[in-house]
């Protein structure tokens, strides 16, 4: 019975960060931008250059994963600082002493953390396409990527 309240716990606050999501966008837009810029501006500008041997491979194409996972940390990096501020100004106490086993607490946050990431690279993966870069059409690969980002 303690597993399952546990991961009824998890989603709880799994549940939390997408509602905040939900209310406030604004985040997940504004750290979109970077990673957009990277991949319409340098992208398209260093492609054009030829000056890093990429395989054959179109430089943007070749930029695409790094930059999705480069962003996807930042999100992640980020929503941990995030839980530091939580704990100066006293919020994190509140959830600490919730009748939740801190565990719980803390797997529940860590996963809200990737849930973020997933949202990030939703955002950034249909630009990339927009942008004319080449995935493997295999949905397998896809979501197998989506996992290791997450």
């Amino acid at each position: 019975m303690a597993l399952d309240d546990s991961i009824r716990e998890m989603f709880a606050m799994i549940e939390l960060e997408i509602r905040r999501l939900r209310h406030d966008r604004t985040e997940i837009y504004t750290r979109a931008v970077q990673p957009i810029l990277w991949l319409g501006v340098f992208g398209t500008i260093m492609g054009r250059v030829n000056a890093i041997p990429t395989g054959g491979l179109p430089y943007i194409d070749y930029i695409t994963p790094g930059v999705l996972l480069q962003s996807t940390i930042f999100v992640s990096v980020f929503y941990g600082l995030t839980i530091v501020w939580e704990r100066e100004t006293g919020i994190l106490k509140r959830l600490l002493v919730a009748p939740t086993s801190i565990y719980a607490t803390v797997i529940g946050r860590s996963v809200a953390s990737g849930v973020r990431a997933v949202v990030q690279a939703l955002i950034i993966f249909p630009v990339a396409i927009l942008l004319g870069v080449k995935f493997i059409a295999n949905p397998f690969y896809i979501a197998a990527a989506f996992l290791i980002l997450f």
